[in-house]
């Protein structure tokens, strides 16, 4: 019995010697159509070049044109951040009064804790310039009395 694909293993047919002619003639017509296919590949090759060329050039605009972070961006988050902190001190407190009172005294706490070590600096900077300019005054005073 033969198979389906027993075709594939047959020899081809011998050619008569009055097909031989058209057999060159389509040799010659076969021949123009595989110079023609290897010129649209060629050419296909190039213009799909061409074409990720301007695909990679447009995303590189497309970057240049869309900043990935900006000093706006950072804004607009932290005002979201608070936005949503006050929605939920507002939920937990039962309202926004209540919330704002709970911001409105942390942000007190934070702002007497932050000024203490400032209020210390600035304090002991001035001891030290009074210290420092009562000592001036002393030498100056003792200059002027080995002087007379």
């Amino acid at each position: 019995m033969r198979s389906w694909f027993d075709w594939r293993h047959r020899a081809p047919d011998p050619v008569t010697d009055g097909d031989a002619a058209v057999v060159d003639g389509d040799a010659d017509r076969v021949e123009i159509e595989h110079e023609v296919a290897r010129r649209e590949a060629a050419e296909r090759r190039v213009a799909s070049a061409e074409w990720r060329d301007a695909y990679e050039r447009g995303r590189r605009d497309e970057r240049a044109r869309r900043p990935t972070f900006s000093l706006v961006s950072v804004a607009v988050l932290m005002a979201a951040i608070v936005g949503g902190g006050a929605v939920f001190l507002a939920a937990r407190e039962g309202s926004f009064t209540r919330g704002g009172e709970v911001v409105d005294h942390t942000l007190s706490t934070a702002a007497d804790k932050a000024q203490a070590p400032i209020r210390g600096a600035a304090d002991r900077t001035g001891a030290a310039l009074e210290h420092a300019g009562q000592s001036l005054k002393d030498k100056a005073g003792s200059g002027d009395q080995s002087g007379k």
